[in-house]
C-alpha cells in the first residue's frame, strides 16, 4: 500500500479484494475506503478505514476529511509515545538533529 487512500467502491468487482475472507464470508464488506497510518520512519503500521456491507462511493470532500482523520491519528500517536518518553525520563529520545518532536528510536513505545 501506497501513502494514498484506498478506495474501493465494491470490492467484489475490485480483484485485489474480492477474495479476502472478509469479502467473501461475513461480514461480507462490500464498501472499502482506507488511508495508511506511516511513521516518521515511513514503515505502514495499518490503516484507518471506513467499511460497508453496501457498495458505495464517497466524495473527494470526505476522501480529505478520511485522510485528515488519518494525520490526526499519527499526530496523537505520535504525542503519546513522545510522552510516555519523557514520563520515562529520556530526554535523549528525541531527534535533536531533525528540529522534529517526534521521538526516535531510542524510546520505548
Amino acid at each position: 500500500m501506497g501513502s494514498e487512500p484506498l478506495i474501493v467502491p465494491d470490492t467484489l468487482e475490485d480483484s485485489r479484494v474480492k477474495d479476502i475472507g472478509m469479502v467473501t464470508h461475513p461480514p461480507h464488506v462490500r464498501f472499502y475506503a482506507g488511508v495508511p497510518l506511516i511513521d516518521d520512519a515511513g514503515m505502514v503500521l495499518g490503516t484507518l478505514c471506513a467499511v460497508d456491507t453496501r457498495p458505495q462511493t464517497i466524495s473527494e470532500e470526505q476522501t480529505r476529511a478520511l485522510t485528515a482523520l488519518g494525520n490526526q491519528v499519527m499526530q496523537l500517536l505520535r504525542l503519546r509515545k513522545s510522552s510516555k518518553c519523557w514520563k520515562q525520563g529520556n530526554g535523549s529520545c528525541m531527534n535533536p538533529d531533525s528540529g522534529s518532536t517526534a521521538p526516535t528510536a531510542n524510546c520505548a513505545a
